[in-house]
Parts: structure tokens; C-alpha cells; sequence
């Protein structure tokens, strides 16, 4: 069995899925659509060559649906063209089960646990040049609509999570860790609020991983999510996490690290329970259930 997957080319986590499966599947995986058994759309927006699916099975991945931005004549066309659907989330699952009529899959991502690991809290800190004192929430998503670089994206929930840092802030020295980019809106509500905080644009994964290792705290504040993967990489580093109910958060989270907002004093991270979870997606085990997901949709 071999399989082909596209990639969007957009540094994102598409593409890490990409390069990840490449390097660790040698023996399933093609690099030529054509020779492939099975072609993995993992990035349907970025494909458009459906005459040479004519005469291969498919599985397209939806990852999230946001309702107020939902095209329902996009997801018909993927369920047109495909042979099966591929989403990380039931809730994704449960949204587009009434349109499609092929099979739908869920199967979240696996973990690279060769990149996202803990590490020690003060020594991440001191590199990073974080104050070691104070108390250090992250945020690692986007916040910030690509047409205006000024709206909140809403579906993030970046109005929310400023609600939530600037109530904390009136009783503890919070600083915030914001990575990623288009982070606008929650630069411009720290600001206004006076709250400080450290922006790291776009960090490589080394990086990224020791930023995660400095918090004292992150908060998934999304209305919707397909994720996110801030989620299973808090998992992994043992970061203390707490989320609304979106995307994946009960796949590793447990019920007492997941919120209702405004209610997130009645949530608390559980860090053992995230990162138990998050150690049955570890490579290469996390493979497993995508290669029986494959075997699959080659048997519709």
C-alpha cells in the first residue's frame, strides 16, 4: 500500500504532517500521485487535480467548520470527488455527517514526541529571556483575520482569552506568551490593559517547545476548533492547559481542564491525565490507526 499526500506549502501543521509521514512510513508512502494506491488530501484547499482521482480511492481531511463562514457547496465538492472523509475531531464529524455521503473517518494526528518533550521550567525561561517571576500564560494561535489584520477571528475566541488574562491580571503579575503570527488583536487589548507580554513571531519548533515549557499556564478560549494543536502538544510537554470544549479537547484533556466561558475558575489543568493521553499518539504507535484508516478506505 502506498500513499500519497498533498501539502499546502503554508509552514503549518499540514506540512509537518507531510514531512512526518514521509519520513517515517518509507515503505507506504509515494511521492507521485500517480503510483500511489491511495491519495491522503490533507490540504483540499491547495489540490485541484481530481481527473487523476478517477481511478484511485481518496480521502479528503476537513479539519474545522466555523457555521458563520461554512461553504456548504465546497464540502459537497470534496464529497464529490472523494472516496472517504478524514477529520481530527468528532465534533467536525458530527457537523458534517448530514451533507456527505461518503464514509467519515476520525482519526486525530499522531504526536512527535521527538519534538514537543518537557523541559526544565527556569532554564526555558532564562533562555528565552522571560521574567522568572511572574505568572506566564500562552497563547500560540493566530487571533487576527488575514483581510484586515484588525478584526478578531472570533472563532479563535482572542476576546475571550483577553477577558479571561486581563480578570487574572487584577490579582497576580500575569505576563503573556503569544506565538504564531497575526496576533494584532490580543497585542492591542495588552496594550490598552497595560498587561505585559512577550511575542515570538513564527518560532521554530525547538523554540516553540521551550516556550511551552516556560508557561504556568495556557488557555484554549476557541469557540470552534478542529484542534487545535496547541491541545496534544501541551499534552506532550506536560504543560498545564485548560480549553473550552472545542476540537479535540476531550480526546486529551480531562473534565476538569475543560470550561464554559466565562467559567474558567472552575476549571484546572490535569497534567498527568493530558499527557497519559497524549502518549497513546506517540510515533511510531501513532501511525497505527492512520494505516488502518488507509486500509479502509482501499477496501470501500
Amino acid at each position: 500500500m502506498k500513499i500519497f499526500i498533498n501539502k499546502p506549502e503554508e509552514n503549518w501543521i499540514c506540512d509537518r504532517i507531510h514531512s512526518e509521514f514521509y519520513k517515517y512510513n518509507p515503505d507506504s508512502s509515494s511521492r507521485c500521485l500517480e503510483n500511489s494506491d491511495l491519495a491522503w488530501i490533507a490540504a483540499p484547499w491547495m489540490f485541484s487535480n481530481y481527473e487523476a482521482l478517477k481511478t484511485k480511492k481518496s480521502i479528503f481531511s476537513i479539519y474545522h467548520i466555523t457555521p458563520s463562514k461554512f461553504n456548504k457547496s465546497r464540502l459537497l465538492s470534496i464529497d464529490s470527488h472523494a472516496s472517504a472523509i478524514h477529520t481530527i475531531c468528532e465534533k467536525t464529524r458530527d457537523f458534517i455527517k448530514d451533507y456527505v455521503k461518503k464514509p467519515i473517518f476520525v482519526e486525530p494526528f499522531w504526536i512527535n514526541q521527538n519534538i514537543w518533550f518537557p523541559l526544565d521550567k527556569s532554564t526555558c525561561r532564562k533562555e528565552l529571556n522571560l521574567p522568572e517571576d511572574a505568572f506566564i500564560i500562552g497563547s500560540f494561535q493566530r487571533d487576527t483575520e488575514g483581510g484586515d489584520l484588525k478584526s478578531p477571528k472570533l472563532e479563535k475566541g482572542p476576546d475571550q482569552f483577553c477577558d479571561i488574562v486581563e480578570e487574572m491580571h487584577k490579582t497576580k503579575p500575569v505576563h503573556i506568551l503569544l506565538g504564531g503570527w497575526r496576533r494584532q488583536y490580543i497585542i492591542k487589548r495588552m496594550n490598552a490593559s497595560n498587561i505585559p507580554y512577550t511575542f515570538m513571531d513564527r518560532p521554530p519548533f525547538d523554540t516553540l517547545n521551550k516556550m511551552y515549557n516556560s508557561l504556568d499556564l495556557y488557555i484554549v478560549s476557541s469557540r470552534f476548533e478542529g484542534g487545535p494543536q496547541s491541545i496534544p502538544e501541551c499534552a506532550a510537554t506536560k504543560t498545564p492547559i485548560i480549553s473550552t470544549n472545542v476540537g479535540c479537547a476531550e480526546t486529551y484533556l480531562s473534565s476538569e481542564s475543560i470550561f464554559d466561558f466565562p467559567n474558567y475558575k472552575e476549571s484546572s489543568p490535569n497534567c498527568y491525565h493530558a499527557f497519559e493521553k497524549a502518549k497513546e499518539k506517540f510515533i511510531p504507535d501513532g501511525f497505527d490507526s492512520y494505516q488502518k484508516m488507509f486500509e479502509k478506505v482501499l477496501s470501500l
